[in-house]
C-alpha cells in the first residue's frame, strides 16, 4: 500500500516510508551530456523534489543507500559512471523574505554559509568559515578549501529557487531588484564565484532551479554560469506529471490516510472522472515548442488525490491555497515598468484567451521591458503556456485553475485601471462566468 506524498520534497523519506514515487531518473543520463544545467518552472511542479533526488545520486557520502532508495527505479538497472561520486553542495534560497537590500543580503549570507557549514560538517573537511563573511567569500573559501585539500571527489552544486527572494523586488522600476543582481552586487557576486571554480576543475557540475528568467538574465549578464534547458524538448516533462503518469498514479493501492489498515482501489469510473478532473484543471502545461507532450502539475495531483483517498470525496476547493499567491506575483509583474503597455497584453489575453509572441532567451530589465518580456515572465510563472508556433508562438492560459486565479487578481486591475465606475455585483457575476466557463459576453457588457 502507498502514501500519497502531498508537501514531501525530500526523496529519501519518499521511498523509505511507502510514499508514491513517479519515476523521473531516466533524466539522469540525458543531464550528464551538459555540466552546468538551469531548469525553471512555474511553483509547485517538484523542483525540490527532484534537487533532493540528484542529491541521494550522486553524493558520495550516500553511496551505501543505492540499492534502498533506487531499486525498482530506472536508473538502479542503468546506472551511469558518475553515481555516488560527487561531494555534493546543496543550497536553498526560499525562505529570505524581507524587502529591504540590507536584510536581504544578510538572509542570503547565512543561506550560504549554512549550507557550507553543512557541507564541510558532512564531508569532514577540515576548512575554516566565517558566518559573518559575505556568501562570496564563504563560498570560496569552501571551495578553495576542497581544492587545497587534494579531495578525491569533485564538487556539485545544487541549488533550488534560486530566484526566490528577488522575485519581491520585480516592482515599480525595477531599480532594488537590479541593485543586487547587477555587476558589484552580493548576487553577482556569489556566481562569478562558482564560475571561476568551475573553470579551475573543483566545481564540476551544477544544477539550478527557479521559476523566472528575468533574475538568471540579470545576474549572468557578461558570463554563462550554465546552460538554461527550461524550453528544451527532451526535458519538457522533467518536471510534472505526463498523461500515462497520472493514469497509472490512479490505478495504484493506496493506504487509507489516517487508518494505515484500510486499502484503497479506485473503480475505473473512478479514475475516469478523476482523469477529467484532472485534465480540466491540472493539465495543459507545454514547455517546448517542438514537444507535443503537456504536463500536470504535480503538486494538485497529490493534492486532490490525498483529500479524496481520506473520505472518497474530492476536495471543495480544488485550487491548493499554496498557489494561490501567483496572483500578487502576476500583479508585480504586469506594473512592472510599462504599465499601460502591460495593460494591453492581459487584456488581449481575456478577450482571445491567446497572445502571440516569441520567448525571451535574455530580459535586460535595466535596458527596456515590452511585451515579449512580459509574456516570458507569465510563461516562466505557468500563467500562460504554448499553445502552437506560426510565424510567432501562441500562448494560451492552460487549464481552468489558473484562470481561476488569474480572475481573482482580473477583478482588482479592472477596479484600479477602469476610469469608468462599476458595479461590482455585475462584475463578479462576469469575471466568475469567463474564469469558470470561458464566457466573455457578460464581460464585454460590463466593460
Amino acid at each position: 500500500m502507498l502514501k500519497i506524498p502531498y508537501g514531501e520534497s525530500n526523496f529519501e523519506s519518499i521511498r523509505k516510508d511507502g510514499f508514491i514515487y513517479v519515476d523521473k531518473t531516466h533524466f539522469i543520463e540525458q543531464l550528464e551530456s551538459i555540466r552546468r544545467l538551469i531548469h525553471l518552472r512555474p511553483r509547485r511542479f517538484g523542483k525540490s523534489l527532484f534537487i533532493s533526488m540528484l542529491e541521494a545520486y550522486y553524493d558520495v557520502a550516500q553511496a551505501d543507500k543505492f540499492e534502498t532508495l533506487f531499486k525498482g527505479l530506472y536508473i538502479y538497472d542503468k546506472p551511469t559512471p558518475d553515481k555516488n561520486n560527487y561531494y555534493i553542495l546543496r543550497l536553498n534560497f526560499s525562505g529570505i523574505q524581507n524587502m529591504r537590500e540590507g536584510d536581504i543580503e544578510e538572509g542570503f549570507n547565512g543561506k550560504v554559509f549554512d549550507g557550507c557549514n553543512s557541507f564541510i560538517k558532512k564531508y569532514q573537511m577540515k576548512i575554516d568559515i566565517n558566518e559573518k563573511d559575505r556568501a562570496a567569500t564563504t563560498l570560496k573559501k569552501t571551495l578553495s578549501g576542497v581544492k587545497h585539500l587534494e579531495c578525491p571527489h569533485k564538487v556539485y552544486i545544487l541549488i533550488d529557487e534560486y530566484d526566490h527572494f528577488t522575485n519581491a523586488l520585480l516592482t515599480g522600476d525595477g531599480i532594488d531588484f537590479l541593485t543586487i543582481l547587477q555587476r558589484g552586487g552580493f548576487v553577482r557576486a556569489f556566481y562569478e564565484i562558482i564560475k571561476e571554480q568551475s573553470e579551475i576543475g573543483t566545481v564540476e557540475r551544477l544544477f539550478m532551479t527557479g521559476v523566472m528568467s528575468v533574475t538568471l538574465d540579470s545576474m549572468t549578464s557578461g558570463f554563462n554560469v550554465g546552460t538554461n534547458i527550461t524550453t528544451t524538448e527532451e526535458f519538457a516533462d522533467m518536471m510534472g506529471f505526463t498523461t500515462e503518469e497520472v493514469k497509472e498514479i490512479l490505478q495504484q493501492t493506496y493506504a487509507r490516510p489516517g487508518k494505515k489498515d484500510e486499502v484503497v482501489n479506485l473503480t475505473q469510473d473512478e479514475q475516469e472522472v478523476m482523469y477529467g478532473t484532472f485534465k480540466d484543471n491540472y493539465n495543459g502545461y507545454l514547455f517546448s515548442e517542438e514537444s507535443k507532450i503537456k504536463v500536470f502539475n504535480a503538486t494538485l495531483i497529490m493534492y486532490y488525490m490525498k483529500h479524496y483517498l481520506r473520505n472518497n470525496k474530492a476536495p471543495k476547493n480544488l485550487i491548493d491555497d499554496n498557489l494561490k499567491q501567483t496572483g500578487s506575483t502576476i500583479e508585480s509583474i504586469v506594473t512592472l515598468k510599462n504599465k499601460e503597455q502591460n495593460y494591453e497584453v492581459i487584456e488581449q489575453i481575456v478577450e482571445k484567451g491567446e497572445v502571440s509572441g516569441t520567448l525571451q532567451p535574455y530580459i535586460r530589465l535595466e535596458e527596456k521591458f515590452d511585451e515579449e518580456d512580459l509574456i516570458t515572465l507569465l510563461f516562466n510563472i505557468g500563467m500562460l503556456t504554448i499553445k502552437g508556433h506560426d510565424m510567432e508562438t501562441q500562448f494560451t492560459i492552460p487549464n481552468k485553475i489558473i484562470k481561476d486565479i488569474y480572475y481573482q487578481y482580473l477583478q482588482n486591475l479592472l477596479q484600479q485601471t477602469s476610469a469608468c465606475t462599476f458595479e461590482l455585483s455585475k462584475q463578479k457575476e462576469a469575471i466568475t462566468a469567463l474564469g469558470r466557463y470561458g464566457e466573455i459576453d457578460l464581460l464585454i457588457v460590463t466593460t
